[in-house]
């Protein structure tokens, strides 16, 4: 299929609730994970686009903890310029990810977020190159319809 083809036949951010800006960014996310695995059947094409939609969820994911990481310091820095004379930058995202730890559970929910993300993503990975594994092999298999098949030769 197409790269284009995505845009008619798969799921598209129609189905995540984006703004126009994040829904154009998503197209070119998709029409980027398509154009790379080239999708050849209505599975692979629904494989590729869930792919695409859990990346682009990860990448959103991984934006918004690295926010909550920056707010927190900001919200805090008063303070800590008050505690330190100096901090590299090392310990100013260790406090920080220390206050946000302690006192939200935001910074815990979306890294559970992420690690399900990741699994996710690695699952429709592995589902996408069992189908080409399996398409190939039935392609072999129809090419050459007279060469035994692996059971009959270990019987022999």
């Amino acid at each position: 299929m197409k790269q284009t083809d995505t845009k008619t036949t798969s799921r598209s951010s129609q189905d995540l609730p984006l703004n126009p800006k994040d829904q154009e960014i998503y197209q070119q996310h998709l029409n980027a994970v398509a154009g790379h695995w080239n999708p050849r059947t209505p599975y692979e094409l629904f494989l590729v686009t869930r792919l695409a939609r859990l990346e682009f969820l990860y990448d959103r994911a991984e934006s918004i903890q690295f926010s909550l990481l920056d707010l927190e310091i900001d919200v805090n820095s008063e303070k800590l310029a008050e505690t330190f004379q100096s901090i590299d930058p090392s310990g100013l995202l260790a406090v920080g990810f220390k206050s946000l730890d302690d006192h939200s559970p935001a910074f815990r929910n979306i890294d559970r977020h992420l690690v399900r993300l990741s699994r996710e993503r690695k699952r429709f990975t592995e589902l996408l190159h069992q189908a080409r594994h399996n398409a190939s092999a039935g392609a072999k298999n129809i090419n050459s319809p007279n060469e035994p098949d692996d059971h009959d030769c270990k019987s022999a």
